[in-house]
Parts: C-alpha cells; sequence; structure tokens
C-alpha cells in the first residue's frame, strides 16, 4: 500500500519539474526579449529622430545632393535593410535578397526624403532631371556621411 502510494506522489511530482523548468525557460527568454527592446530604445537614443549633424536636420520634403563616386546601401523595402543592418554586424559575408549598393557615378544626382522614415532608417527617391525616381530606403547613418544639404 505504501509502495503504490509513494510510486503515485512520484509521478505526481515529476510533471511538475518540467513546469518549473518551462516557466524558467520562458522567463529567460522574457528577459533576453526585454534587454533587446532595451538595446534598440538606447540605439534610437544614440541616433535622434532627423538629425544628420549638428546642424543640419533631415526634413520630409528636403533634397540633397550626393557627389560622383560614391557608394551606399540601398534596398527595396525596410525589412531587407533591418537584416541587412543586423547581420552587418558580423564579422561573415552575406547577401540579403533586395539589398544592393548604389553607386553614384554622374553628377546631379539628389535624394528626396520622403515620409515614412524613422531614427535608423530613410526613405527617399532618387531625383535625377525632371522625372520620378526610384523609391528606396537607406541607413541614416549612411546618409549623413554621404548626402551634403542643397543650397537654394
Amino acid at each position: 500500500m505504501m509502495r503504490e502510494f509513494a510510486e503515485r506522489q512520484q509521478g505526481w511530482w515529476f510533471p511538475r519539474r518540467y513546469l518549473y523548468l518551462a516557466a524558467k525557460a520562458i522567463a529567460f527568454l522574457g528577459g533576453v526579449l526585454a534587454a533587446a527592446w532595451v538595446g534598440i530604445m538606447l540605439a534610437d537614443l544614440q541616433a535622434p529622430p532627423g538629425s544628420v549633424s549638428s546642424h543640419d536636420q533631415i526634413k520630409v520634403g528636403s533634397r540633397w545632393k550626393i557627389e560622383p563616386a560614391l557608394a551606399f546601401t540601398v534596398s527595396e523595402n525596410l525589412e531587407g535593410l533591418r537584416e541587412y543592418d543586423f547581420r552587418s554586424s558580423g564579422a561573415e559575408s552575406f547577401s540579403v535578397d533586395g539589398v544592393s549598393l548604389f553607386e553614384v557615378v554622374e553628377e546631379g544626382i539628389e535624394l528626396e526624403v520622403l515620409a515614412g522614415g524613422d531614427r535608423r532608417y530613410l526613405k527617399v527617391r532618387l531625383c535625377q532631371g525632371e522625372g520620378e525616381g526610384d523609391i528606396f530606403w537607406l541607413m541614416v547613418r549612411e546618409f549623413s556621411k554621404i548626402a551634403v544639404a542643397k543650397s537654394s
């Protein structure tokens, strides 16, 4: 009788151990996700919205000149650029679909800032002459290195 009771008790406690381990794993994953979220928030603070330098502000509708012989990373969609940005922190070579290098080969190329960007990524239109240009995404940190405010 005692043995049966002990076996039943042991069987009852066995799943509780797994529940405790599962709860610990969920708490750990929650902590990792919270740390990642805090890291993203701190990265946003390092590049305040709209800042290129201490004197110039990126505003929707503003136009910026790009000098020839420059290259910068562009993407057809924001998700691809975010993935590229995340993977570029590693040392390995990689490629992301929809992300490419845009090389400026001629004078007169301008970028117009469009609505929809955020603190780290800008939505821009490539302007060459009078026609409508391609629309793509680029990183604010690259934009601040290549763009010169267009004097009116």
